[in-house]
């Protein structure tokens, strides 16, 4: 996993990171043991998913883009 390219480590790392940005977990000395909000951590969320679903709108867009070029490839080049 470490010593070779691939894409496991930075995903990994990237979602430790964004949890732990607005996750935490409770004192552990203290009984039942709770993953709550850090403070602002609403916030990082609902930024993170609005920011998220651009992304998505985005690729939706560009999907159609490709399949107009493809049309127009496929009139001038037919197979």
């Amino acid at each position: 996993m470490f010593f070779h390219p691939n894409a496991l480590l930075p995903i990994l790392g990237a979602s430790y990171w964004a949890w732990s940005n607005i996750y935490e977990v409770s004192d552990l000395r203290e009984y039942p043991i709770r993953i709550q909000y850090k403070l602002g951590g609403e916030e990082t969320e609902r930024v993170l998913k609005s920011a998220l679903g651009g992304a998505g709108d985005a690729a939706g867009e560009a999907g159609k883009v490709v399949d107009k070029i493809k049309g127009m490839v496929n009139k001038v080049l037919p197979q």
